[in-house]
């Protein structure tokens, strides 16, 4: 409460849960009292939001592999770009058979490889890359991941219907 007449500082603090959104803020913070000439004032506010943490790629999306097939994965390069440290970091992949590691190439910059299990079955994979840092502005990154696994045979139809079949008829049937 503030007595009439009187002031008061107040500090704003903005963060971004999803630093992917970089760029300008407006907003307005409204302040209610009980003055009956201005009960309601209007502050603006702007800023410019950005991460102070760089990564690479932002997305990753493999082109389609076949099954048993192990490729190369991308590489997840971080780094803090205010030169504080970040570690320790740790990584921990939300798609099924791939594996992630955390590499530290310094206090303030890390690589996050990634691996496929060659046991992967033929299918979709989709999901997400969560990286956990020490920075205290931003101490998560969420990197989405996906690709599709194929069989190496595909056959078409999937069943085949012989209709009735009368016992020792013979029957054929032909794919093509």
């Amino acid at each position: 409460n503030l007595a009439p007449g009187s002031r008061a500082e107040m500090r704003v603090v903005l963060t971004s849960p999803n630093w992917r959104e970089t760029g300008l803020f407006t907003g307005e913070i409204l302040l209610y009292s009980n003055d009956p000439v201005k009960p309601l004032a209007k502050l603006k506010i702007r800023a410019v939001f950005e991460s102070p943490l760089s990564w690479l790629p932002k997305g990753i999306e493999v082109p389609p592999l076949h099954a048993g097939q192990t490729p190369e994965l991308p590489m997840i390069e971080l780094a803090s770009k205010d030169g504080s440290n970040i570690g320790p970091v740790s990584a921990t992949s939300h798609v099924p058979y791939v594996i992630a590691q955390v590499v530290a190439r310094s206090a303030v910059a890390y690589e996050i490889r990634l691996r496929l299990d060659p046991s992967v079955p033929p299918g979709m994979l989709s999901g997400w890359i969560s990286i956990k840092t020490n920075h205290p502005q931003q101490p998560f990154v969420d990197i989405p991941f996906r690709t599709l696994v194929r069989e190496d045979l595909f056959i078409q139809p999937t069943v085949l219907d012989f209709g009735v079949v009368e016992e020792g008829k013979p029957v054929t049937a032909m794919l093509t």
